[in-house]
């Protein structure tokens, strides 16, 4: 069996995305190495596909599956190009960098449940300080709502979801 073959043996095929079955780096991303030099999955279908990767150019996923290999749900582009794309689909946190939106809007930070990576409600929230108003431990609160307890301590103290009343 070829290299490549054994490589598309670790990839399921569904109607949407093509999903790598085999090792992942810490991050989530398909992972392999070939000559003792590790690869990421999703750059190694785009080759197959497509041939080499430009110099200065990142291989980015339009289903932001990070998982996936199936080249049609693959684009070229910069990083620049992948923030972007990213922001449009709003899947960004806080803007810790605004210099690198020189020239471009940035758009508005999500708050709370606006923002697709949030756990947690307003209601929920409000459950926590209140808990822990009534004397119930942050470690606790932590494990009751499966946030970290540092997160919990944010939360009561105010830095986190502030804009909560």
């Amino acid at each position: 069996m070829t290299r490549d073959e054994r490589f598309w043996q670790r990839v399921v095929k569904t109607p949407t995305c093509w999903w790598w079955t085999g090792g992942l780096d810490g991050k989530g991303y398909g992972f392999v190495r070939r000559n003792k030099i590790g690869y990421r999955t999703h750059r190694l279908a785009w080759i197959e596909a497509n041939g080499p990767i430009p110099n200065g150019l990142y291989v980015c996923h339009r289903c932001d599956n990070r998982r996936c290999v199936r080249p049609d749900h693959l684009f070229l582009g910069t990083q620049q190009d992948n923030i972007i794309d990213m922001v449009g689909k709003q899947r960004h946190r806080t803007w810790t960098h605004p210099e690198s939106y020189v020239g471009r809007p940035l758009p508005p930070a999500l708050a709370g449940e606006q923002n697709p990576q949030a756990k947690l409600t307003a209601e929920t929230i409000r459950a926590i300080r209140d808990a822990y108003a009534a004397g119930v431990m942050q470690k606790t609160l932590a494990a009751q709502y499966g946030i970290r307890q540092g997160s919990v301590s944010r939360i009561v103290l105010r830095q986190a979801w502030a804009h909560v009343a």
